[in-house]
C-alpha cells in the first residue's frame, strides 16, 4: 500500500503543508507558500531526511482541486528526486482549524493528488521502463477529530477514484493498433463482466434497425465495427424513492484520422486519444460501481474508427437519422457529433432526467475562438 497511516519507518524526506502568513520552524519566503509552488530544503547530511516545502496559498481560499493539483506535483517531484517513503505533515497551525474544505475532502483530495502524481504507463515500454514509486505516511494526529478507522475510510474512497482514473488514463495511452473500436468493446465487457450492472453492445444488424446511422457511416472505412455501448448502473434503494436518471455518453473514436478530410501531420500522433471522452465515461462507471453509489446512471458510449478507405464515408454524404433530420456532412474530420448523434437519440428512449457528454475537444472549436496553436495545445493537455 503506497498510503500508511503512523509508520514507524524513518522516511527518507518530510513534506510540509505551508499556508502564506502561516509562522514555520524554518525559513521561508512568502513566495514559497503560494499554492504550488514547491521548496526543496536538503538535510545536512545523508543521514537527515531532505525537506519539501509545498506552498497551499491561502488557507481560506483552499479548493479540493488544488490541494489535489499540490499533491500531484508533491509526487513527482519526489519520484524525480528518488525518494522512496515520505511523510506528510499537516502543521500545527493549520490541524484543526476552520478551512474553505472539510478535513475529510482535504485529506481525500491530497491521497488522489499524490496518486495520481505516481501513475505511469509502461505497458509497451523495455528499456525505458520504470518502477520506482514513493509511498506516503500520514501521521493521525495532524487530522484532528479524525479517527484513525475514519481515515482509513478516506484512503479507501480515494484509492477507488485513483484506480478509476487510472484505467481512464490507460485506455487513452494505449496505441491504437491495440486499442481498436471492437478491442475496447471486449475490455469493457470483461471490466464489468461480474459487476451490478446491465451491458448490452448495440452493433451489426442492432445499428441498422436502430438507425443509427452516425456512427454505422463514421465506421464505414475502418475494418473494425463500429459500435454502442450500454451500460446501465442503478445504485438506489427503493426506500429512497425517485432519483434523477443521468446519461453519461462518451465519445469513442480509437484513432481519428479525420476520415477522407484527413488530418495534417502534426494532428496525426494524437489521434489514438480521441476516445478520451468514452475512457473518462467508463472510468466513471466503475468508480460508481465500486464505491456502491446511491445513483442512477446510464453510460452510452459510441466507438468507431473515422479512417479513410474504399467504403469511408465522403464529403458531401448525407446522414438521415431517425427523428427525421438529415445532414449533410461538409467534413468528415466532424465525426464526433455524428456519433454523439446516435448517443442522443439513443438516450431520449431511456427516460432520462439529465445528460451529459464528455469528447475531446475540437480543432474547430480553437478556430472559433481564435485560439493560437499554443493556447490550443495549452487546452488539449
Amino acid at each position: 500500500m503506497q498510503i500508511s497511516i503512523d509508520n514507524s519507518q524513518t522516511p527518507d524526506s518530510i513534506v510540509y503543508a505551508v499556508y502564506e502568513g502561516e509562522a514555520l520552524s524554518f525559513r521561508l519566503t512568502e513566495s514559497r507558500k503560494k499554492a504550488q509552488v514547491l521548496t526543496w530544503l536538503y538535510g545536512r547530511t545523508n543521514d537527515e531526511p531532505d525537506y519539501l516545502a509545498a506552498g497551499m496559498g491561502e488557507s481560506t481560499k483552499l479548493t479540493a482541486e488544488q490541494v489535489r493539483r499540490t499533491g500531484a506535483s508533491v509526487a513527482r517531484a519526489l519520484l524525480k528526486e528518488n525518494k522512496a517513503q515520505a511523510a506528510l505533515v499537516r502543521s500545527s497551525g493549520k490541524a484543526g482549524s476552520s478551512t474553505s474544505i472539510s478535513m475529510q475532502e482535504e485529506l481525500q483530495a491530497w491521497i488522489e493528488g499524490f496518486l495520481y502524481g505516481l501513475y505511469q504507463f509502461n505497458k509497451h515500454r523495455v528499456s525505458t521502463a520504470t518502477t520506482h514509486t514513493v509511498s506516503l505516511q500520514l501521521r493521525s494526529d495532524d487530522w484532528g477529530g479524525m479517527t484513525v478507522a475514519e481515515i482509513e475510510t478516506v484512503i479507501a474512497h480515494a484509492s477507488i477514484r485513483v484506480k478509476g482514473t487510472a484505467w481512464t488514463r490507460d485506455l487513452v495511452n494505449e496505441s491504437p493498433q491495440t486499442l481498436n473500436p471492437e478491442a475496447f468493446v471486449e475490455v469493457v465487457e470483461k471490466r464489468f463482466k461480474d459487476a451490478p450492472v446491465k451491458l448490452h453492445v448495440y452493433r451489426g444488424q442492432e445499428l441498422i434497425d436502430r438507425q443509427m446511422n452516425g456512427l454505422i457511416a463514421v465506421g464505414a472505412g475502418s475494418k473494425y465495427a463500429p459500435a454502442l455501448i450500454e451500460i446501465s448502473y442503478d445504485g438506489v434503494s427503493t426506500e429512497r424513492g425517485e432519483v434523477p436518471h443521468i446519461a453519461l455518453i462518451g465519445k469513442g473514436i480509437t484513432f481519428d484520422m479525420g476520415g477522407m478530410n484527413v488530418k495534417i501531420g502534426r494532428d496525426i500522433s494524437d489521434a489514438r486519444m480521441d476516445m478520451g471522452g468514452a475512457a473518462a465515461v467508463v472510468g466513471a462507471m466503475e468508480i460508481l460501481v465500486q464505491q456502491q453509489a446511491a445513483v442512477r446512471v446510464t453510460a452510452l458510449i459510441a466507438v468507431a474508427d473515422n479512417l479513410s478507405g474504399p467504403d469511408a464515408i465522403l464529403p458531401s454524404s448525407v446522414v438521415h437519422y431517425p427523428n427525421g433530420i438529415s445532414v449533410q456532412v461538409a467534413n468528415t474530420d466532424g465525426e464526433g457529433r455524428l456519433v454523439i448523434a446516435d448517443a442522443l437519440l439513443h438516450a431520449a428512449t431511456l427516460d432520462v432526467n439529465r445528460v451529459i457528454d464528455i469528447a475531446t475537444l475540437t480543432g474547430n472549436v480553437g478556430s472559433a475562438w481564435a485560439l493560437s496553436s499554443l493556447e490550443y495545445g495549452a487546452m488539449r493537455e
